[in-house]
């Protein structure tokens, strides 16, 4: 399968992107352990990166 696409239960084509946004807990604490990084790679199958 191509990393870039991927079919939905309808079967058309639905672009899936190579990074994404979220929420990141960087240590123990409140607030300000949280940080919100532009760039997190968009996890698949047998790949897990930070």
């Amino acid at each position: 399968m191509n990393s870039e696409f991927a079919r939905s239960s309808i079967g058309s084509l639905a672009v899936i992107p190579e990074v994404m946004t979220g929420v990141l807990l960087v240590g123990h604490g409140g607030f300000d352990k949280l940080e919100y990084p532009d760039g997190i790679p968009v996890p698949t199958l047998g790949r897990v990166k930070f």
